[in-house]
């Protein structure tokens, strides 16, 4: 049980510091290239504790209509790639996020520091804005040799983004089967049940989105109980209400994984 939880520990805290210094690097080249073209609405741009983007707004920005501030935000997000985004000036606070159903920026929330909060100007909850979508997937493997040799599984995993479209954690299930089919000898059964996480690195325009991650799996063979760690790598081509997924699995075994990430409200669209 501990080798399980320390490997946990490093997959959680690496895919934590790779996200910390991406983030870190595109800070800077947002504030040098991307903030330029809104000089008229906002004068500074930093990060959060939370690694969220926070803006510094102009008396210009706040006197703009909603219709505006929302094509103004769905630029800010177009380039930064984030869901939630904080706008601030003096004590007002705004709340931002992207909403996939209606494909356009969205007023979360709106307050003051002085003591008043006030709903998001936005008809929908901010459930629907997917700042950490859930999905499910489902996948199979078969691998049948010259001496018929059978190797199958189906995969199965439900989980969430922790940060949209570039880090998730989710559970997986999976039944395997391997043996001969023509002997007379019963083929082995091996159910396993696990925990994975994965960070991507997205190729926006092309719709792919590369990742790397790890994974450690509860096995149950014969009665007996082993956990067996495991380096996870592929690409994901996203395409309609999800994404294809092409995957390699090493670890005890290496495995070939092909199958269809499904994440509910959500369609992928260029911005």
């Amino acid at each position: 049980m501990k080798r399980v939880y320390t490997t946990l520990l490093i997959l959680i805290a690496s895919a934590g510091l790779l996200c910390s210094q991406d983030l870190s690097g595109r800070i800077d080249e947002f504030r040098s290239e991307a903030l330029q073209k809104f000089t008229g609405y906002f004068t500074a741009a930093e990060l959060t504790p939370a690694n969220q983007l926070k803006l510094t707004a102009t008396g210009e920005y706040f006197n703009a209509s909603l219709a505006d501030k929302k094509v103004i935000l769905g630029k800010v997000i177009n380039l930064w790639e984030e869901s939630l985004i904080i706008v601030q000036a003096g004590t007002k606070k705004e709340l931002w996020g992207w909403n996939n159903a209606r494909t356009e920026a969205e007023l979360i929330e709106q307050w003051d520091l002085n003591g008043y909060s006030e709903e998001g100007s936005s008809s929908s909850s901010a459930s629907n804005i997917s700042a950490h979508p859930w999905f499910f997937y489902i996948g199979n493997m078969v691998v049948l040799d010259s001496e018929k040799n059978l190797n199958a599984a189906l995969n199965f995993r439900i989980g969430f983004f922790l940060l949209r479209n570039k880090w998730d954690f989710a559970l997986s299930l999976s039944e395997q089967i391997s043996g001969n089919i023509e002997s007379e000898t019963e083929m082995t059964m091996e159910t396993s049940a696990g925990l994975m996480s994965k960070f991507y690195f997205p190729l926006k325009k092309y719709g792919l989105s590369p990742y790397a991650g790890g994974s450690a799996s509860f096995s149950l063979t014969g009665g007996s109980v082993s956990v067996t760690p495991a380096f996870l790598g592929g690409i994901s081509w996203f395409k309609g209400i999800g994404c294809f997924d092409l995957g390699i699995s090493a670890g005890k075994n290496t495995l070939l994984m092909v199958g269809f990430t499904v994440i509910p409200n959500y369609r992928y669209h260029s911005k």
